[in-house]
């Protein structure tokens, strides 16, 4: 075995394969392709908020609407902060206006019964 270092997370790690096990990224990458080699992740504000998003535009939530829109500004926050690290940028974007669709549905629901 082979004790190696991983450029990125720092894991110490005594293996043969090629990729960290933690982070993903090659051992043997020299760094000269464009790419970070940081593995990207699904932010789950930014899908929270596309579910829930989602599921207020079917139940005409007030609640749930404001709930998706708030999310979706906490992920895009973080995307903004790491932009490199997260890859669903759209999600925090369609939970967004699904969320002010909700809002605005609900405001019609609720101006219909009163």
């Amino acid at each position: 075995m082979v004790k190696r270092v991983c450029r990125i997370c720092s894991l110490v790690s005594e293996t043969e394969k090629q990729f960290c096990v933690e982070c993903g990224t090659s051992f043997f990458d020299d760094g000269s392709q464009s790419t970070s080699g940081v593995s990207t992740v699904a932010n789950s504000k930014a899908t929270a908020s596309l579910v829930i998003g989602v599921l207020g535009f079917v139940l005409f939530g007030l609640v749930l609407g404001a709930i998706a829109i708030v999310l979706s500004s906490m992920a895009k926050r973080e995307m903004r902060q790491e932009p490199s690290r997260y890859n669903n940028k759209g999600a925090a974007t369609v939970g967004l206006v699904l969320g002010i669709v909700d809002l605005i549905a609900g405001a019609f629901f609720v101006g219909a019964i009163f």
